[in-house]
């Protein structure tokens, strides 16, 4: 062939792999300022005055949280379009030529006849993500070096260029403390599973699970603390109310809408390996949302905040992060044992039917 034909998206075989990352990281910050005029939504609808209790009905505040939510949502869907390629294939064929005319002022010569036949694809450029042991030691790095950058003001909250200093560390260290070890558990677990994904569907997976947070928080929010003083009769104490959220609405609720994003995902499995990969996947989508507020949180934290920083970060990154993706991974074996056994039955013809007489 006299030139090659470059597909629409032949840049994807070249693109880095931190690229994945810097989309995720961005549209985990969309996703959490959505989850906060989503959360305005709900409060309109579930506790119009923020007591609590159910109910009354706020316009105002469905209003404003639809408004201000549109935009955003338009946004993602716009950044999660499929990505597609212009597929051609030169078949040898008597009938036909040599040279044939292209798209954009292209000429494609073949040495024997040839037909052409043009598709448009999807794109399935696999998943390429950066090696684990990296992002371990760009977040460990990060973590020691802004908690050191913060440890002045342990001696003095008051001297002009610690708060300087602390407030150009700041963005940084909370886009370090929160994403990387996230992303480190998932480069971990995409190159241990051997399982072929495309990058497509590796980052679906990792959006549902940021997704699964918006029901999580609602429910935490306001279903449970109303069901609570309903059934009480709005005799429940706040602490009793918070005890119930902490030991039962969080685990169970937030594991239940893991398990639903995982079933969303369902078109991807096909095996009970696959349900695993996709379930630990999910499972680090909220953690690394949940992360997102975690951390941001510990740097608002005054004086001491080079310990909540460097505390909550190590604490988050190394144990919460794996239990999320574990217990997900649970329920997604579970899902993908029940769609793989379902698939086999319906392969398996009914012998009894058969005339072998």
């Amino acid at each position: 062939m006299q030139e090659s034909i470059a597909s629409s998206t032949s840049h994807l075989n070249t693109e880095s792999r931190w690229s994945s990352v810097g989309r995720m990281l961005g549209i985990v910050i969309l996703l959490w300022v959505l989850a906060q005029f989503v959360v305005l939504i709900a409060a309109g609808f579930l506790d119009g005055n923020l007591d609590g209790d159910f109910g009354p009905l706020d316009g105002t505040l469905i209003i404003a949280g639809t408004l201000c939510s549109a935009p955003l949502v338009v946004f993602l869907l716009f950044i999660r379009r499929p990505k597609l390629e212009h597929l051609i294939i030169a078949e040898p064929t008597p009938e036909g030529q040599h040279i044939h005319s292209l798209p954009n002022s292209k000429i494609l010569q073949t040495p024997v006849p040839t037909r052409i036949r043009q598709f448009i694809v999807r794109s399935r450029h696999p998943l390429r993500v950066p090696v684990a042991k990296h992002l371990w030691m760009l977040f460990l790095g990060g973590v020691v070096i802004s908690s050191v950058a913060f440890a002045p003001l342990l001696v003095d909250s008051t001297n002009t260029m610690f708060i300087l200093l602390a407030l150009f560390v700041a963005i940084p260290a909370w886009l370090v403390g929160f994403s990387t070890p996230v992303f480190a558990w998932w480069s971990f677990s995409s190159s241990r599973f051997h399982l072929s994904t495309t990058r497509q569907q590796g980052e679906a997976m990792l959006i549902a699970g940021m997704l699964s947070t918006f029901p999580a928080i609602i429910i935490n929010s306001f279903i449970a603390p109303g069901a609570v003083l309903f059934v009480s009769g709005g005799n429940a104490s706040a602490s009793l109310v918070e005890n119930i959220i902490v030991i039962v609405s969080a685990p169970v609720g937030e594991e239940i809408c893991k398990a639903l994003a995982v079933l969303s995902l369902a078109g991807l499995i096909d095996s009970k390996k696959r349900g695993f990969q996709v379930g630990f996947t999910v499972g680090l989508g909220f953690a690394l949302l949940e992360n997102l507020q975690y951390i941001l949180f510990s740097l608002f934290a005054g004086e001491v905040v080079a310990l909540s920083y460097g505390l909550t970060t190590v604490v988050r990154g190394i144990g919460s992060i794996p239990g999320h993706a574990m217990w997900t991974a649970c329920s997604g074996y579970a899902i993908g044992h029940i769609l793989e056994q379902r698939k086999q039955t319906q392969q398996i013809p009914d012998v009894t039917r058969w005339d072998l007489t």
